[in-house]
């Protein structure tokens, strides 16, 4: 047995699925005003700016790649000199802390003397006797401190 509904559901459904005219484009009622508007752009411009500065200001993406590659470059370098360092010691042992070999240097390069030495200069003429120039290595060793 099929019931029939009263009349007065079949007229409210009849009228609920009513079929409406077309009249342009659905508004929703929301459009921006004047103010709210130019929230949004400041908002959007806000973070355009947060977002360049991030990328290519001051210890951003852009210069943190470019001194990682300092960096890499610095330390490559860095094992360069000490390998050579290493290979400079093994021919020269001894090379900093030789009192000899610092008192030859710097007699050879510097034109410094002992105790007791006079330096002569010699000239196409003859010998030239210099003035004793107190430029001695234990002179420069208490000058220096040491």
């Amino acid at each position: 047995m099929v019931r029939k509904a009263p009349a007065a559901i079949d007229r409210r459904l009849q009228f609920r699925y009513r079929r409406i005219p077309y009249r342009g484009a659905i508004r929703t009622g929301r459009t921006l005003t004047g103010s709210r508007r130019v929230q949004w752009i400041l908002v959007l411009a806000a973070v355009l700016v947060f977002g360049l500065n991030l990328m290519f200001g001051d210890g951003g993406v852009v210069d943190g790649a470019r001194l990682e590659r300092q960096l890499d470059q610095t330390a490559a370098q860095n094992a360069s000199y000490r390998r050579e360092l290493a290979r400079l010691e093994q021919e020269q042992p001894g090379g900093r802390s030789d009192p000899e070999r610092l008192e030859r240097i710097g007699r050879e390069r510097y034109g410094l003397s002992g105790k007791d030495e006079l330096i002569f200069r010699y000239d196409d003429d003859g010998v030239v006797a210099e003035a004793p120039v107190d430029h001695t290595l234990d002179s420069l060793r208490t000058a220096a401190g040491r």
